[in-house]
């Protein structure tokens, strides 16, 4: 159960629900998003609980005050998410009713897609003296006074705010790399649970006579000084011990072992020599363990080995410190057990490190407030998703200006708010790499709402899935249309429609226009349409196993249907069609009055 600490003004953390952490954001931090499901996870927000307002939309919960600052999570259904102020806590939570409608509380407040203060009077405990809330602080004290050369000088650093395991930097002044046992004049000390560390600096028994001198120990600005008495004026041979650490490797994948070598002088054969790692967690390394031992052989050299974890989190490139006796090597970790990226859009423009997948199918969830111009979403390998949930409210909503690069499938959530008026939605995909778009949802039986798929490229298949009341248009870019023969694939999957009374009236229309050949692929168990049109349209191929009813009568230039891959019952109204060629044994293919052709 990690702390993370929001240090970057707008940072997206991937959340894994069954770890339970917690995460620290800052004042100074304007975005903090929380992708993926939440459960038993802890937000800690250093500001007071009366200063933020609130609003839901769906899972999503969004807090926000007058400074501009926004935090974004989502809870699992039937999940808590606990919200730590500076003045107390409160929980969040998200239940499901009988019908699967959901409703979100902070604390006994019931949350809605309006905007609401925070109500404070229901609040516990008191943080304004947390640790979680303590500023990131360095100070280093001198353990003595006074050392004779040959000897080892300690200082203590004592930290706020740092997390245990960071290992932190320091430099040695005052003397000469001679006067340093080993030659180091730099190093990384690891801070403990404690937030305390020791750094050992050896001073030289150098043989020279040089009078007192004085080591001075500097982290992060804050110093400390010890006097070194010139006890070692001349004639014996130094037998203090030296030690100097190196990494094998520059790099090492998750999964892998990080190796570093010791070397030592003046160290005894079979002498346990302890090592400390830091710039990693715990949860890095398998086994957990942040330190141990490493014995050194006959030739003064020992091994030391660290097992990383596959963690499976999408964190970036991290770095190993091994630390002995103040001395430090590093190796990268290259972040290859990346999981699939669950990346929530914002209100702001999207786009960088949060916005952008890997290898594995990554998903990018957006709805009509939150994608939009400027924003920016990256797939890069696997199958990736854009998954976009649209609710239409007695307005039309236009979505263009955005991004999709290298992302396979648009997966279209229609959610009709209201049951007064016929909506548009317009979205624009100029700038998408989609090869596939598929539309699902219902209107209410009362109107009819429309989706309008805007410059939709050559090759990109279209699919109607569970979709009912709901009109769609096509409309492919120029250079996909103007030859004589393009062609265009639409996949239905469970298309109806429902009356006022009731009934299933087949009132979804389909209309592709500049296309003259619809390779139309049926899916589920059966679908009635309303209305395939286009102005273009000279031949219909339908294949697949499910039944497909077209209630209107078909476009009038239709010269051949070829349903030879149909194993599904098709039923299609003829109109004025003049058939050149039908291909389908026992088929219903009627004039207005009910003719039957085979």
């Amino acid at each position: 159960m990690p702390t993370f600490k929001q240090t970057t003004p707008k940072r997206t953390f991937v959340d894994n629900a069954a770890s339970q952490d917690t995460y620290v954001i800052g004042s100074e931090a304007s975005v903090f998003q929380l992708a993926g499901k939440s459960n038993g996870d802890t937000i800690a927000i250093e500001g007071f609980a009366g200063d933020y307002s609130a609003r839901v939309n769906g899972r999503k919960i969004t807090l926000f005050n007058d400074d501009g600052q926004k935090i974004i999570f989502q809870i699992a259904a039937g999940g808590t998410v606990d919200l730590k102020f500076l003045d107390g806590e409160l929980s969040a939570s998200l239940v499901a009713d009988a019908k699967g409608k959901l409703s979100a509380k902070i604390g006994e407040q019931a949350l809605s897609a309006k905007a609401v203060a925070i109500d404070d009077s229901d609040l516990t405990g008191d943080n304004s003296s947390a640790a979680l809330f303590a500023p990131v602080t360095y100070s280093v004290t001198a353990n003595q006074a006074s050392v004779d050369e040959g000897s080892d000088a300690t200082f203590t650093l004592t930290t706020t705010g740092v997390d245990a395991g960071t290992a932190v930097a320091y430099t040695i002044a005052g003397v000469s790399a001679d006067d340093v046992r080993g030659g180091e004049r730099t190093g990384y000390a690891v801070v403990g649970a404690d937030g305390k560390a020791t750094i050992t600096v050896g001073a030289a028994a150098d043989l020279l006579t040089e009078g007192s001198e004085t080591i001075t120990v500097v982290v992060n600005g804050m110093a400390a000084v010890t006097t070194v008495n010139d006890t070692s004026t001349g004639g014996a041979v130094s037998t203090a011990p030296t030690y100097a650490i190196a990494a094998d490797a520059a790099s090492v994948d998750e999964g892998g072992i990080a190796t570093f070598t010791l070397t030592t002088t003046n160290v005894a054969a079979g002498t346990a020599v302890e090592y400390k790692f830091g710039g990693i967690t715990a949860a890095d390394v398998t086994g957990g363990a942040m330190s141990g031992f490493a014995i050194v052989d006959d030739a003064g050299i020992a091994t030391i080995e660290v097992p990383v974890a596959r963690d499976q989190l999408t964190e970036g490139a991290e770095k190993i410190f091994a630390v002995v006796n103040g001395k430090a090597a590093t190796i990268t970790v290259n972040d290859s057990s990346r999981t699939t990226l669950n990346a929530v859009l914002t209100d702001s423009q999207d786009s960088g490190t949060g916005f952008t997948g890997d290898t594995e199918n990554d998903t990018f969830t957006a709805n009509e407030t939150t994608l939009g111009s400027g924003d920016s979403l990256v797939g890069a390998g696997g199958t990736d998703t854009l998954a976009l949930g649209v609710t239409l409210s007695g307005e039309d909503v236009t979505l263009k200006g955005f991004v999709l690069n290298g992302i396979e499938d648009v997966a279209i959530g229609m959610t009709d708010d209201d049951d007064q008026s016929d909506d548009t939605l317009n979205l624009n995909l100029s700038k998408s790499s989609a090869t596939s778009v598929e539309i699902s949802g219902e209107s209410d039986a009362d109107n009819t709402d429309i989706v309008t798929l805007q410059k939709v490229a050559s090759g990109v298949a279209v699919t109607l899935s569970d979709l009912g009341n709901i009109d769609v248009n096509v409309e492919y870019v120029t250079a996909a249309t103007d030859g004589e023969a393009d062609a265009a694939t639409l996949i239905i999957d469970g298309v109806s429609s429902t009356d006022a009374e009731g009934g299933a009236s087949g009132t979804t229309t389909v209309t592709i226009d500049g296309i003259e050949t619809i390779n139309l692929v049926t899916q589920g168990d059966g679908s009635v349409l309303g209305e395939l049109a286009g102005d273009a349209i000279t031949t219909l191929n339908i294949s697949g196993a499910a039944d497909l009813e077209i209630v209107n009568d078909l476009a009038d230039d239709i010269g051949s249907i070829d349903a030879s891959e149909m194993t599904g019952g098709l039923t299609a109204t003829l109109g004025q069609v003049q058939l050149a060629r039908v291909t389908k044994p026992m088929i219903w293919l009627s004039k207005r009055f009910g003719q039957r052709r085979d």
